[in-house]
């Protein structure tokens, strides 16, 4: 099996190839990425936050969302998204990349890389340390750092449902028919089941 992985370092990206999952190799002397990567990409700007979809990596750099491939030395696409931050997620035919700058949510269709919808609801945090995920048929996303999870449906580009969590909570993950979210206030993980 070969499994592509990125590292992103810099304003440069160089993507491994790692022949199997169980690879055997000490951990007490360090493979030097040059020696790893099967191509290094210098992409301009900051790219910052990675989703992977297929062959292909998405970006968010200043201004844009970039599709990456190990394969291409520039973008095979670009798309203008103001501010974009945190970490996005590929799911339900898109990519959904969170907005700092107006605090709204980007739909971007993987095959056109066009923008579907800009979805105005919130960020707990607008400075863009955040992450969305996506599980149970819906998009989930923190959306007020006084403690909301919302949930997103695909289907109308709307917020269905609001879940109070706990203040001070910005990532969220799904899994185990739940979304995991974090807390960096006086709290403790939470899970809440979908």
């Amino acid at each position: 099996m070969r499994l592509i992985v990125g590292f992103a370092l810099g304003l440069s990206m160089a993507v491994l190839g790692i022949s199997s999952p169980g690879a055997a190799q000490d951990p007490s002397s360090p493979t030097r990425i040059a020696k790893r990567a099967i191509a290094t990409l210098t992409i301009p700007g900051f790219v910052d936050f990675l989703a992977t979809h297929g062959t292909a990596v998405w970006v968010t750099n200043e201004g844009r969302v970039e599709k990456l491939r190990h394969d291409r030395p520039l973008p095979v696409a670009s798309v203008p998204v103001p501010e974009p931050c945190g970490a996005m997620t590929v799911a339900l035919g898109a990519l959904w990349v969170a907005n700092c700058r107006d605090s709204s949510l980007y739909r971007i269709n993987l095959e056109t890389a066009k923008v579907v919808s800009i979805i105005r609801m919130g960020l707990a945090d607008p400075g863009g340390e955040l992450s969305l995920t996506a599980g149970a048929g819906s998009v989930w996303i923190l959306t007020d750092r006084k403690g909301t999870l919302s949930r997103i449906d695909p289907g109308t580009n709307q917020v269905v449902a609001q879940v109070s969590v706990a203040p001070y909570s910005y990532a969220a993950a799904f899994g185990f028919d739940a979304v995991w979210i974090t807390n960096t206030g006086p709290g403790r993980a939470d899970e809440r089941r979908s």
